[in-house]
């Protein structure tokens, strides 16, 4: 009886984890498009700051689907999503100036924290 509860209770939190990660996706995506036009990308570094948060779209993918799938918890793919937004914001710093860093960093701030809802 436990493993079956117990199976419907990580049902429902993949479940949960996906509708978050979608949601996230979204306003990620709004964040961005702020981001770029207050800053004053120009084009080379709005595409290669598009490539770079898409690497770390498909990390975070990758990592979910390792949950869902039950090959991992999300306690183990924690590190590795860490990891890649680590990378992002690295090479995110070598693109920008510094004020537009800093706009950076507030904006992944917000994403952390999840806002801009």
């Amino acid at each position: 009886m436990k493993e079956i509860v117990r199976g419907v209770q990580r049902e429902t939190f993949v479940e949960r984890m996906e509708e978050w990660r979608k949601e996230r996706e979204k306003d990620q995506d709004q964040r961005l498009q702020r981001f770029v036009q207050g800053a004053r990308l120009d084009s080379r570094q709005e595409l290669e700051l598009g490539r770079l948060m898409g690497v770390e779209r498909e990390v975070v993918r990758a990592a979910f689907e390792a949950v869902r799938a039950g090959d991992k918890s999300f306690h183990e793919v924690t590190p590795s999503l860490r990891e890649a937004r680590g990378a992002t914001d690295s090479e995110a710093k070598s693109l920008l100036d510094e004020a537009q860093y800093a706009e950076y960093e507030r904006m992944r701030e917000e994403d952390w924290l999840g806002g801009g809802r």
